[in-house]
C-alpha cells in the first residue's frame, strides 16, 4: 500500500472502512454495519464451545479508523470485547488489528477466589472477505 492510498483510506468514512464481512486468522467471521459512530452486526466464532454456524449479536462504536465492539456469547456465559484499528497489514492490504478481553460468568461460590484470573486477553487480526 502506498502512502497516497493509506492517506485515502484514512480519509474514508468509518462506514466505508468497517462495513462488510471480515474474517480473523482463526476463522471467526463478523458482518458489520456502521451507522454514524455505532456498529452492529453478527459474529460467528471459530473457537470455543459454540457451534460454527451459531451467530451472536455484536455491537460497538467506531471513531475514524478505530473500532470497539462486544459480543455476548449468551448461553455460554461469556462476554468478549475487542478494540483496535484499521491499518495497513504489511502485505499491501489493510486489516483490523485488535486486542480482546474475554470473561466468563463464574459460579457465585467461586467468584471471590477465581475472579482475579478470570480474564483472557489476546490479539485478533481480521481481514475483509471478498
Amino acid at each position: 500500500m502506498t502512502a497516497a492510498s493509506t492517506k485515502k483510506a484514512a480519509s474514508r468514512s468509518s462506514e466505508a472502512i468497517f462495513s462488510g464481512l471480515w474474517q480473523s486468522e482463526r476463522g471467526s467471521r463478523m458482518d458489520l454495519t456502521v451507522t454514524g459512530n455505532t456498529v452492529q452486526g453478527r459474529f460467528v466464532t471459530a473457537v470455543g464451545a459454540p457451534r460454527r454456524d451459531q451467530a451472536f449479536n455484536l455491537s460497538g462504536f467506531v471513531n475514524g479508523d478505530l473500532i470497539s465492539f462486544s459480543v455476548d456469547f449468551e448461553q455460554y456465559r461469556t462476554l468478549t470485547a475487542w478494540t483496535g484499528q484499521h491499518a495497513p497489514d504489511g502485505k499491501g492490504d489493510v486489516a483490523l488489528r485488535t486486542n480482546y478481553l474475554t470473561v466468563l460468568d463464574l459460579e457465585e461460590d467461586y467468584e471471590a477466589d477465581l475472579q482475579w484470573g478470570n480474564a483472557r486477553t489476546g490479539t485478533d487480526v481480521f481481514r475483509r472477505v471478498t
